[in-house]
């Protein structure tokens, strides 16, 4: 492989990781275009998503249900599930970098520096005020009518009168399992013939702001296994909802990185699913729906059974309700690996009983099993930089005659044993295992609020940037220590530069994401020296021998 094919193939994969963790993280995915609305040709406009919530009358009520390890509250001023409390978990923390602080002291004159906050009170599945588990008749996304709840049993009941004159049933129960069974009964109580939607959905009050790295609650659908979200909330101002995707969907849900509340339809429903507003107490609130067009004869009847998670997002959880919940934890293109990658960290842990040394002992672990592909690259470029100044000197003899400087390579690489691919392939092959450990490290619910070392968890970002800056200083180093071909100033100055355009991103990642980083620089760095070494001692022993 010449120069300019190695730099290309060097450069390729820098840019992919730049996109991967930066450009993905700040650009989010685009949402489905704006359709007509879910309605029957017969069914009124939409009514905007300005239009008031009736107000409630008297104060508002509420009732807890608790199941597995999870209390949910149940209210009649927003007609569902506002919230509730995850046992065991504690909300995010309020990490407060030491360099925002220091801005912070300089423009706002703030004196004290806690670097994980204030205590954050309980995980909820639902943000405080949401609307989960709500049902109505007509458009989707106008006011809904009030609510009247009470207990019913071991679980609760909410009932309303639509505009349309059906009246709305709700019956939430615990079910055998760490979820809640939930059946929606509509009933025309009116002296005409309804047609049009009924619809059910889930809710929130969500912040405006996410990112990669910092993912705040979403609206998530699946529709047969596709899963989809609305990552930009503005894609839906002005906009009541999204037309609906064809085909059965397998769950609905509002969600974080850690924790979410989902509906399942049940297998026999005929709705589809899509992404709507409400309106809230406190202004628009976003949230998926399920709607089923039907026509109802006065004293009719029409049932939706759902099952009804709430709770920390892990496969052993999600599979123990319904294998389609693991859709939501979205472990990318290379989930396959991923899966078998977080099975080798639940089982380190298992062994060490601390998360942040499951992380060091699974970078062993898999620095292992590739320490062949990375010895054959590391000696190829090795090999290749040893013979540079003689394919300098071929191309200079040939630089008018392509097809003898190719022959003239080709005997070079020959004669000296050199895979000008062989540096390359092991890299490529490596590459989708890197990146679905990367994406495991990034979405586990088992680093949540975990501590390791100084870090209090390693989920979050490292507030102090000790971690950061040290895999910074590493990487530089490795760099260093790489054999690179001859090059042009130019491309010089942007190798030095990548490492720095990396480490900047390191300073965003959760910690445990850069455990992984800084003990695998240091394996590599390692494996170089001694890759480099023995290359040295053999270099020296062939040239005694001639």
């Amino acid at each position: 492989m010449d120069r300019r094919s190695l730099i290309a193939i060097v450069a390729a994969i820098a840019f992919y990781y730049l996109w991967l963790m930066w450009v993905q993280s700040t650009q989010p995915p685009p949402a489905p275009e704006p359709a007509t609305p879910i309605a029957s040709e017969a069914a009124a406009p939409v009514v905007p998503s300005a239009v008031a919530a009736p107000v409630l009358v008297g104060p508002e009520r509420t009732i807890v249900l608790d199941w597995c390890d999870v209390s949910t509250q149940w209210s009649n001023r927003t007609g569902g599930m506002s919230g509730g409390a995850v046992t065991g978990y504690t909300a995010p923390y309020a990490v407060t970098p030491w360099w925002m602080w220091g801005i912070s002291l300089v423009t706002d004159g703030l004196t004290s520096w806690v670097p994980y906050g204030e205590d954050t009170g309980p995980a909820a599945p639902l943000p405080p005020g949401s609307a989960g588990v709500v049902a109505g008749s007509g458009p989707v996304g106008r006011a809904l009518a009030p609510v009247e709840l009470s207990k019913s049993g071991a679980g609760v009941a909410l009932r309303r009168v639509t505009t349309e004159g059906l009246e709305v049933r709700t019956q939430v129960t615990p079910g055998d399992g760490c979820f809640a069974d939930v059946t929606v009964t509509w009933t025309n109580s009116g002296s005409s013939p309804y047609t049009g939607p009924l619809w059910l959905g889930t809710y929130g009050e969500l912040p405006k702001e996410t990112s990669r790295y910092h993912k705040s609650p979403r609206p998530l659908l699946s529709v047969e296994e596709d899963v989809e979200e609305l990552t930009d909330l503005e894609d839906l101002d002005g906009v009541t909802t999204f037309e609906a995707l064809e085909g059965h969907a397998d769950f609905l849900a509002v969600a974080d990185t850690y924790f979410g509340t989902f509906l399942l339809p049940s297998a026999e429903s005929e709705g589809r699913a899509g992404f709507s507003t409400i309106p809230g107490p406190n202004g628009v609130m976003h949230g998926v729906h399920h709607v089923v067009e039907r026509t109802l004869a006065p004293g009719a009847t029409h049932t939706e059974a759902l099952r009804l998670y709430a709770g920390p997002l892990s496969f052993s959880r999600l599979g123990e309700v319904d294998p389609a919940l693991e859709g939501a934890i979205q472990l990318g293109f290379f989930g396959f690996f991923g899966r078998i990658l977080l099975w080798l960290l639940e089982a380190l842990h298992g062994v060490v009983g601390n998360w942040g040394l499951s992380i060091i002992g699974l970078t062993l672990l898999v620095k292992g099993v590739f320490f062949p592909l990375t010895q054959m690259s590391f000696r190829s470029s090795q090999a290749m930089q040893a013979v540079q100044p003689k394919v300098l000197e071929i191309k200079a003899k040939y630089e008018n005659d392509p097809e003898e400087l190719n022959r003239q390579m080709i005997k070079l690489w020959r004669e000296n044993g050199v895979n000008p691919a062989g540096g390359c392939i092991p890299m490529l092959v490596q590459l989708p295992v890197w990146l679905a450990l990367y994406q495991v490290l990034l979405t586990s619910v088992d680093l949540y609020h975990t501590k390791f070392l100084y870090l209090d968890d390693l989920s979050a970002p490292d507030p102090y940037g000790v971690l950061p800056l040290m895999a910074v200083v590493l990487m530089v180093a490795q760099q260093q220590m790489m054999p690179v071909p001859n090059m042009d100033p130019t491309q010089a100055k942007i190798l030095k530069i990548m490492p720095i355009a990396f480490g900047l991103l390191f300073f965003t990642f959760p910690s445990g994401l850069v455990v992984y980083i800084f003990v695998n620089t240091v394996l590599t760095m390692v494996q170089q020296w001694l890759i480099k070494r023995s290359f040295g001692a053999r270099t020296a022993t062939q040239g005694s021998a001639a």
